[in-house]
């Protein structure tokens, strides 16, 4: 049997076979841990809808690799272009990529 998740993401997008990156591991400001999970599809349909995190627009990789992004997002594009990494630490004492 050949089964497929099928979920919805936050712009309004349904996407199929969503494949895991990585992780990012960080602290807010009240020393409360998060824990975000990274993940990839060349799958989806819909349209895309801005929604209370911002505005969106489809870009390259190249017009993503200089566009500035939210605080430390910049440290997470690895995870998604680069295999040999996974994993993203933020911790206050440490921004490591491994």
């Amino acid at each position: 049997m050949n089964l497929f998740m099928i979920l919805k993401e936050e712009t309004g997008l349904i996407i199929k076979n969503p494949k895991m990156v990585g992780v990012k591991q960080f602290y807010d400001h009240d020393d409360h841990r998060y824990l975000v999970f990274f993940y990839i599809c060349d799958q989806f349909s819909g349209t895309v809808k801005a929604s209370n995190e911002g505005s969106l627009k489809w870009m390259t990789k190249q017009e993503l690799m200089q566009h500035k992004l939210a605080y430390n997002f910049d440290r997470d594009l690895p995870v998604y272009f680069d295999s040999e990494i996974s994993e993203h630490i933020l911790d206050g004492k440490r921004d490591e990529l491994f």
